[in-house]
């Protein structure tokens, strides 16, 4: 599949650390808010470059592996099934209901688990064990 010559050209602007990009006929409100935006040192596209740059790009990204890494093979039986309820979601006292165990458990299992993956935060150990790259916090 090949990519649309317009999400080349936007992507050859961004590489080149362009910060906003705002269609020639845009409305004046639109062009404000660039201005200001890339001001705060972030970026601005708008919604339609954006969905043009993301549809371009998405064919061409590599599928995340939809198995959790091995590093989960190291944790305990109870720890993958704690990890499997942070990666539901709950909370540690909704975890401890769960598992019939005190939150003082849950906690101790938490930071064990995240000891053990060589994570500093839930998110980040449940995001990089399902195989999505995440940048370290």
């Amino acid at each position: 599949m090949l990519r649309d010559d317009r999400v080349d050209r936007i992507l050859d602007y961004l590489r080149s650390d362009v910060r906003g990009f705002v269609c020639h006929n845009a409305p004046l409100r639109e062009l404000v808010t660039a201005v200001r935006v890339v001001f705060r040192n972030e970026a601005f596209l708008p919604h339609g470059i954006a969905a043009l740059i993301i549809e371009g790009i998405l064919p061409h990204l590599p599928r995340p592996d939809p198995r959790p890494s091995p590093s989960v093979s190291r944790l305990t039986p109870r720890e993958r099934e704690i990890f499997n309820l942070m990666a539901s979601g709950i909370s540690n006292a909704e975890i401890a209901d769960a598992c019939s165990l005190s939150q003082k458990t849950v906690k101790f299992h938490v930071s064990n688990i995240l000891r053990k993956l060589g994570m500093k935060n839930r998110i980040q150990a449940v995001v990089r064990t399902r195989g999505v790259p995440c940048v370290s916090a």
